[in-house]
């Protein structure tokens, strides 16, 4: 619909309002959606859902490996996937051992958000993020790390503070509807498809981490790794194909044209006007994070965080323009506040899927998460302008 209302109104021509569908970002996260259904089909989280099993003779060990677990799932694959791979696993925990399946739940939806935010392949919205800042330095490549310097912090705050004052914090409920969650069953691999998915896997992050020293784009490293699996025979071509979430591909190829629009019609100008006249005309840069980050922030506990970034990070290009600032700086100020979902059952995907099993209340999800998200909030705003400096 965004590709088409900026074609049929004369704004853009067709190829510039379709030409992000060969986006490298796309290539990029196709790939990965294959390496990931890989990374589940084979079993691998199955082991890790073993290890913590494993703690789950103590509470607290409990919570602190769900944390990590989670955490580091969701760094690199779908964090719908994770959610729904450890919902009835921690369900059949809580039933198991007697501890609060509410709290337990709400803990992994806190990792598996959190942890989205260290690479940017934890999530659809952060590919919004990465293309704009590729666009506004043209021929920069962003590492996948790049987000690290400022989602590793927020996750490891989550972690203190899921151990200490949140998991307290969730009301410890019980849902209405004691169903069991039905749990898929996989089909048996081969023990060697899983040593092949690691190995594929870990040398196809590393191509990434040393992507300019190898002089090879992201995207080429992930598609060989996805390849490579279909090749050998782990996943079949229609199981690949099967893998890839053609909506998160669509939303991001059909909405990026409008950051185009935004600056060739000057629309972008006039909201970042209205933004700057918000803002007092400050350069102070923690001013212009806190600002920055508020709306999203605000917008993204009621719509979903993609979207959010979708819409707002166009903007952040015009903000820095305007007030001769690297955009930078800017576009991830408006990320890191969409990415802060958390307060209520509606921004993430995961914050959805526990909310029938959990038996948690809309106001519950604030109970917990609102305090974790003003922590954040502040931590992002001292961060930020000294990691990604605006001027």
């Amino acid at each position: 619909l965004c590709c088409l209302a900026l074609v049929l109104t004369g704004i853009l021509k067709p190829a510039a309002a379709f030409s992000q569908f060969a986006s490298t970002n796309i290539v990029l996260f196709a790939a990965m959606f294959v390496l990931g259904h890989a990374f589940f089909a084979c079993g691998l989280v199955d082991d890790m859902g073993n290890v913590i099993r494993r703690y789950s003779d103590n509470e607290k060990k409990l919570v602190f490996i769900i944390l990590v677990v989670g955490g580091i799932l969701s760094a690199f694959l779908s964090n719908t996937s994770t959610t729904a791979v450890f919902l009835p696993l921690i369900i059949g925990i809580a039933a198991a051992t007697g501890f609060s399946r509410s709290r337990l739940l709400y803990t992994m939806m806190i990792a598996v958000g959190m942890g989205g935010c260290v690479t940017f392949l934890g999530g659809p919205g952060w590919l919004f993020t990465k293309e704009q800042i590729e666009l506004a330095h043209p021929g920069v490549t962003v590492s996948m790390f790049e987000l690290a310097k400022i989602g590793l912090p927020l996750f490891l705050v989550s972690v203190v503070y899921m151990m200490t004052v949140g998991y307290k914090l969730t009301p410890d409920r019980n849902p209405e509807e004691q169903a069991e969650v039905e749990t898929k069953q996989r089909e048996h691999k081969p023990g060697w498809h899983k040593t092949f998915v690691l190995i594929d896997m870990i040398l196809t992050i590393t191509a990434m981490i040393f992507a300019d020293q190898l002089k090879v784009n992201a995207c080429v490293s992930a598609t060989i790794g996805a390849l490579a699996l279909v090749l050998a025979g782990v996943i079949s071509e229609s199981e690949a194909y099967q893998a890839i979430s053609w909506k998160t591909l669509f939303l991001f190829g059909g909405i990026l044209p409008l950051s185009t629009a935004l600056k060739e019609t000057g629309a972008g100008d006039m909201i970042a006007d209205v933004i700057l006249k918000a803002m007092g005309n400050t350069t102070n840069p923690y001013v212009i994070t806190g600002v920055c980050m508020l709306i999203p922030c605000v917008l993204s506990q009621f719509l979903s965080n993609a979207t959010t970034m979708a819409v707002f990070t166009p903007l952040g290009v015009s903000v820095a323009t305007a007030i001769g600032a690297d955009p930078t700086a800017v576009i991830m100020a408006i990320s890191v506040g969409a990415c802060l979902a958390i307060a209520t059952p509606i921004g993430q995907p995961g914050n959805a899927m526990i909310y029938g099993p959990s038996g948690l209340k809309f106001i519950d999800y604030a109970r917990a998460g609102l305090p974790l998200l003003l922590i954040m909030y502040v931590v992002s705003v001292v961060l930020i302008p000294n990691l990604w400096p605006f001027f």
